[in-house]
Protein backbone atom coordinates (compact mmCIF):
# COMPACT_ATOMS: atom_id res chain seq x y z
CA UNK A 1 0.00 0.00 0.00
CA UNK A 2 1.60 3.44 -1.07
CA UNK A 3 -0.09 5.82 1.04
CA UNK A 4 0.88 4.09 4.22
CA UNK A 5 4.16 5.89 5.18
CA UNK A 6 2.17 8.96 4.73
CA UNK A 7 -0.60 7.30 7.21
CA UNK A 8 2.70 6.67 9.60
CA UNK A 9 3.88 10.08 9.31
CA UNK A 10 0.44 11.20 9.79
CA UNK A 11 -0.02 13.29 6.96
CA UNK A 12 -3.32 11.39 5.91
CA UNK A 13 -5.60 9.55 7.91
CA UNK A 14 -7.21 6.17 6.95
CA UNK A 15 -10.97 5.77 8.43
CA UNK A 16 -10.98 1.85 6.91
CA UNK A 17 -9.83 -0.26 4.65
CA UNK A 18 -12.19 -1.59 1.18
CA UNK A 19 -11.30 -5.40 2.05
CA UNK A 20 -13.18 -7.90 4.07
CA UNK A 21 -10.61 -8.28 6.47
CA UNK A 22 -8.30 -5.58 8.13
CA UNK A 23 -4.72 -4.97 6.30
CA UNK A 24 -1.89 -6.57 7.53
CA UNK A 25 0.30 -3.04 7.05
CA UNK A 26 -2.50 -1.11 8.75
CA UNK A 27 -3.37 -3.50 11.51
CA UNK A 28 -5.03 -0.83 13.57
CA UNK A 29 -7.53 0.47 10.81
CA UNK A 30 -10.89 -0.95 10.76
CA UNK A 31 -12.57 -2.66 7.77
CA UNK A 32 -15.54 -0.23 6.37
CA UNK A 33 -17.59 -3.26 7.65
CA UNK A 34 -16.30 -2.67 11.03
CA UNK A 35 -16.62 1.55 10.63
CA UNK A 36 -20.72 0.59 10.20
CA UNK A 37 -21.27 -0.26 6.24
CA UNK A 38 -22.81 -3.75 6.29
CA UNK A 39 -21.93 -5.78 3.31
CA UNK A 40 -18.72 -3.43 1.76
CA UNK A 41 -15.87 -5.70 0.18
CA UNK A 42 -14.22 -3.66 -2.61
CA UNK A 43 -10.88 -6.20 -2.48
CA UNK A 44 -8.73 -5.31 -5.28
CA UNK A 45 -5.43 -7.23 -7.01
CA UNK A 46 -3.12 -4.94 -8.84
CA UNK A 47 -0.52 -6.82 -11.18
CA UNK A 48 2.71 -4.86 -13.43
CA UNK A 49 2.99 -5.42 -16.99
CA UNK A 50 6.13 -4.67 -18.78
CA UNK A 51 7.67 -5.52 -22.23
CA UNK A 52 9.43 -8.98 -22.33
CA UNK A 53 12.80 -8.08 -23.01
CA UNK A 54 12.74 -6.39 -19.53
CA UNK A 55 11.81 -9.76 -18.19
CA UNK A 56 16.05 -10.40 -17.11
CA UNK A 57 16.50 -6.79 -14.92
CA UNK A 58 13.09 -7.25 -13.16
CA UNK A 59 13.80 -8.36 -9.41
CA UNK A 60 12.69 -11.73 -8.53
Amino acid sequence: MTSVPQIRAGKLRAFAVSSSERASALAEVPTMQEAGIAGFDNSQWQGFLAPPARRRTLPR
